[in-house]
């Protein structure tokens, strides 16, 4: 079994959501309903979050496809790192799954989470 942080109910759902996708070409930010727009990139919430251990899981992806940050030019980068210092304050961790763990491969994407209250493990 996979390691997972999501929760039993929330893991079922991506599961079945991955089934019906199989192979699916089609980008799964371009349909998503988008919080907040910056000039490259935008943020958006999570339908799969992390939600045994986070209460808030958003996604930040640049709006033009790339499959990784070093695939990214220097004014989308320097957007980005002027949006990590805005966010430093809102939100307790930055994560990016690399490599095999990418479960989105065809658009780079980090996760930005906040932590529940009162984990208990």
């Amino acid at each position: 079994m996979k390691l997972t942080l999501r929760t039993k109910k929330t893991q079922q759902a991506y599961e079945v959501f991955k089934n019906q996708r199989p192979n699916s070409s089609s980008c799964l930010f371009c349909d998503k309903k988008i919080i907040k727009k910056y000039k490259y990139w935008n943020l958006f919430v999570n339908d799969f979050p992390y939600d045994m251990v986070f209460k808030v899981h958003h996604l930040l992806a640049p709006k033009r496809h790339v499959t990784d940050f070093m695939f990214l030019k220097p004014e989308e980068k320097k957007e980005y790192y002027e949006l990590r210092k805005k966010f430093y304050k809102k939100y307790g961790v930055l994560l990016e799954n690399l490599g095999s763990e990418k479960s989105i491969k065809n658009h780079f994407h980090v996760h930005l989470l906040i932590y529940r209250k009162n984990l208990k493990f």
